[in-house]
């Protein structure tokens, strides 16, 4: 009996897990992965939750360096127009541009063109009807150049003539 009462509890536990699934990030804060389920896909078989509300940043504005943020959709799965996926971000105009996903579409893939210093969002919505294995997301945003720097160099004459002389530009060495 005690075993029995265990084992309920066990279960009733596990059932009542209507969080929103947690965003890694790497430590440069500019990637990440996200499962739309707890465990997917490791665990197969696993639906995400019912009455999800789910706001998530994915590239923090001071990360964004303005060449675009790829997301990736290794799956995708939920029931359509009533669980979606939002993704929320400006564009090089200063447009503020939202995309909507929901239903069975496979995997794909986007370049999303956010101006630099501004952030790109994902909200996360289900309802209480059905629900459905969710997806799987990768993302992750294109780092800016790398900064060259030049060191200037020369000499300049000035007379009342006008200046005369040479100018030298030179790449500056790393210290």
């Amino acid at each position: 009996m005690k075993l029995q009462n265990l084992i309920l509890t066990l279960c009733f536990a596990m059932a009542a897990v209507d969080a929103c699934p947690t965003l890694y990030l790497s430590r440069s804060n500019i990637s990440g992965v996200m499962s739309s389920s707890h465990g997917f896909p490791r665990v197969c078989g696993v639906e995400y939750c019912h009455n999800l509300n789910c706001n998530y940043e994915l590239v923090p504005a001071r990360n964004n360096s303005g060449r675009g943020v790829i997301v990736r959709f290794d799956y995708f799965n939920t029931e359509s127009y009533h669980d979606f996926v939002r993704l929320e971000y400006i564009n090089l105009q200063g447009q503020l541009v939202t995309g909507q996903f929901s239903g069975s579409v496979g995997s794909f893939r986007a370049r999303l063109p956010a101006m630099q210093g501004t952030p790109v969002r994902m909200r996360w919505n289900t309802d209480s009807s059905v629900n459905s294995l969710g997806f799987l997301m990768r993302f992750h945003a294109v780092p800016a150049p790398p900064v060259r720097r030049y060191r200037l160099g020369g000499m300049l004459e000035v007379s009342e003539n006008g200046v005369r002389g040479s100018v030298r530009v030179e790449k500056a060495k790393r210290k």
